[in-house]
């Protein structure tokens, strides 16, 4: 990141009078964004647990996000354009959706001939394939954000909860 913000005590005022002054800052600085939605999955029939039967989650994502330059006002993005983009993609494919395997093919019938919303993937439908399907999703999304454009905003980790005990995460390999 080009620069942060730190308190100088008794440094004249610079940032609308609140005596904050900007100065070069060694580290990088994150914004982190929640979203939940609700989606319905099934393991199938390779699963030996009770995951292999439908059922379905509140889902809970967290996107962490870095930034080459910050904005103007010092942002890495604004947290309401960070869930502008989250929430398109939510809503559009995976709120009160099942996510299926394109292989669990009785389960895509299924659906198919009731009409119901879904999602379709090519991998089995665990918290921690979609964590890494998932970023890749948002980056996307961030991607196509005006207030992104030549800022390098990127998406640096992602915590995805499929029950409030059990989480998935993924972080940029650098």
């Amino acid at each position: 990141m080009k620069h942060g913000w730190r308190m100088i005590p008794g440094a004249r005022p610079t940032c609308a009078a609140r005596g904050y002054k900007l100065l070069p800052m060694n580290g990088t600085v994150t914004i982190s964004r929640r979203i939940e939605w609700d989606m319905a999955h099934r393991l199938g029939p390779r699963c030996t647990t009770k995951c292999k039967n439908l059922h379905g989650h509140r889902y809970v994502a967290i996107a962490t996000l870095s930034a080459e330059t910050t904005d103007e006002l010092g942002m890495v993005l604004d947290f309401g354009d960070a869930f502008k983009a989250m929430k398109g993609f939510v809503d559009g494919h995976l709120d009160h959706a099942c996510v299926v395997d394109r292989g669990d093919g009785a389960l895509l019938e299924f659906l198919v001939a009731q009409g119901d919303k879904r999602c379709e993937v090519s991998f089995p439908t665990t918290v921690e394939n979609l964590c890494g399907w998932l970023a890749g999703r948002f980056q996307e999304e961030f991607d196509q954000l005006p207030e992104t454009a030549g800022r390098g905003v990127r998406l640096v980790g992602l915590r995805v909860y499929e029950t409030p005990n059990c989480h998935a995460d993924w972080a940029l390999a650098e």
